[in-house]
């Protein structure tokens, strides 16, 4: 097998992969997780990466898979860029701004036990994570918007 062959498996195989994790996602975006969020991108950045890979192999593509690609693209495009992605953008600065309306009402409070210490503690490092995928959820967004 070429590398070639190879290559238009693994395209096939992920994007398989990307369009039932879209559909998925789109039908249960409040259950999507900060880890979850990344690994989303992740994914159809790679599988973008897959599709011009495939797009130079096959300057001349036999038609299945100049559909395929053509398919793909149009997913992460349709129902990814302009669908899913701007749910997320959404869902995470809903979050930042909960996460960070809740820590400000708490910082008013004088006397604290350790545990609330410890709790507070916890949801400035669980802010931090969200503001961390807000900024590559955003970088992504520029990405696509030139």
């Amino acid at each position: 097998m070429s590398s070639n062959d190879e290559s238009l498996i693994l395209f096939l195989k992920e994007s398989e992969k990307l369009k039932k994790t879209i559909y998925h996602w789109n039908q249960n975006i409040e259950n999507l997780s900060m880890s979850q969020i990344i690994d989303l991108y992740y994914q159809v950045i790679n599988v973008n990466s897959l599709v011009k890979y495939s797009q130079k192999i096959y300057e001349n593509p036999k038609e299945e898979i100049n559909v395929q690609i053509t398919n793909t693209q149009k997913i992460i495009d349709e129902e990814f860029d302009q669908n899913l992605h701007p749910k997320i953008l959404k869902k995470i600065e809903g979050l930042v701004d909960t996460t960070k309306n809740n820590l400000k009402e708490n910082q008013n409070q004088n006397s604290k036990t350790k545990e609330e210490i410890e709790k507070q503690a916890e949801k400035y490092e669980e802010l931090r994570k969200m503001m961390s995928t807000k900024e590559f959820v955003e970088q992504y967004h520029k990405t696509i918007n030139n």
